[in-house]
């Protein structure tokens, strides 16, 4: 009986050491995902919801390139802009003033995949911001 017992756990065990190294070393890959960062040129300039400062900011789109083309790009460009625009001027200056601007950073992204109908838009950058 204990041979066959310890048959049975040594099957077990080469078994699941062949499986465990098929996951970890030769299971599918992922294609890696192609981020390419589009930069908007012009500044936006908001006024700030309820207040009477201004906003001024630059802005970085970081995108998935492999669902979008560079054609498809340029014309979203203007759409691209109206949507962030929009997103800026419904921000409260408490919005904007915090510490953490991802709160921020996360409801333009969701608004500009939202707009395109598609989650090519992975991030954005702001690469300049004042309040005045």
């Amino acid at each position: 009986m204990n041979k066959k017992l310890i048959i049975i756990i040594a099957a077990v065990l080469v078994v699941g050491g062949g499986v465990a190294a098929f996951l970890l070393l030769g299971g599918e890959k992922e294609t890696p995902i192609v981020r390419t960062e589009h930069i908007l040129e012009q500044p936006f300039v908001v006024n700030i919801k309820e207040s009477r400062s201004l906003m001024k900011c630059s802005v970085t789109v970081v995108l998935n390139t492999d669902t979008i083309s560079e054609d498809d790009l340029a014309l979203m460009n203007a759409r691209m802009y109206d949507t962030i625009l929009l997103t800026l001027r419904d921000s409260t200056e408490d919005d904007l003033r915090a510490i953490d601007l991802s709160p921020l950073k996360q409801k333009i992204v969701r608004a500009l995949n939202e707009r395109f109908e598609f989650e090519s838009v992975m991030d954005i950058e702001f690469t300049s911001f004042a309040i005045q």
